[in-house]
């Protein structure tokens, strides 16, 4: 495996401060070599088992349902973000992942997906990352309005290295207070060269 810098620079060292060096190599290597990172995998996808939060994740685009869902991902590095495409089954969804300093810690990641934006804090356990939803908004343009906790997405996500594989089990599930599970989505991602 990569040798990877003990000081790198990047979205993710930035977020996770002194607890960067607990991350196992591989996550350091896929959040932290600055290279734009290719990976492809197969997933469980489940959507929210009423009409409301069916609803929801049809307008907002979100994958379909399926027990073996092929995944595609490309994370590029830009000057002060991320930009995260996931292809679920040849259905893209895109992501924009920056930092946002807070007055309490060191520092929030925002993630922001068509008009709407999540902000999380970053947790290393085990050598895995745990995402933590702290609050969200919806932004047109410059105007960004706060939503209210019962309006709010709440994201409980992880990541982990498997092995020494090139691996990382991702974990991601979206809800909703009063109304459950809008998505989730589950399984194996493996670290691959860049197609020519």
């Amino acid at each position: 495996m990569e040798t990877i810098l003990r000081s790198p620079s990047g979205l993710y060292p930035k977020l996770l401060g002194s607890s960067w060096h607990d991350l196992d190599n591989e996550m350091q290597w896929f959040h932290g070599s600055g290279r734009t990172i290719h990976a492809v995998g197969v997933f469980q996808v489940r959507r929210g088992s009423n009409t409301l939060t069916r609803t929801l994740a049809q307008l907002a685009r979100l994958p379909a349902a399926g027990e073996a869902v092929d995944v595609q991902l490309q994370v590029t590095t830009r000057e002060e973000n991320e930009e995260w495409r996931r292809t679920f089954a040849g259905r893209p969804l895109v992501s924009m992942q920056s930092y946002r300093p807070d007055g309490r810690l060191d520092g929030v990641m925002v993630e922001r997906m068509g008009i709407v934006e999540l902000r999380f804090r970053l947790e290393v356990v085990g050598g895995a990352i745990n995402y933590h939803t702290v609050g969200a908004a919806v932004r047109f343009g410059s105007l960004h309005v706060p939503l209210p906790h019962w309006l709010s997405p709440c994201v409980t996500a992880w990541e982990r290295a498997v092995g020494d594989m090139n691996q990382i089990h991702v974990s991601v599930n979206v809800t909703f207070p009063l109304l459950g599970r809008l998505i989730s989505y589950e399984g194996l991602l493996t670290r691959v060269e860049a197609q020519q």
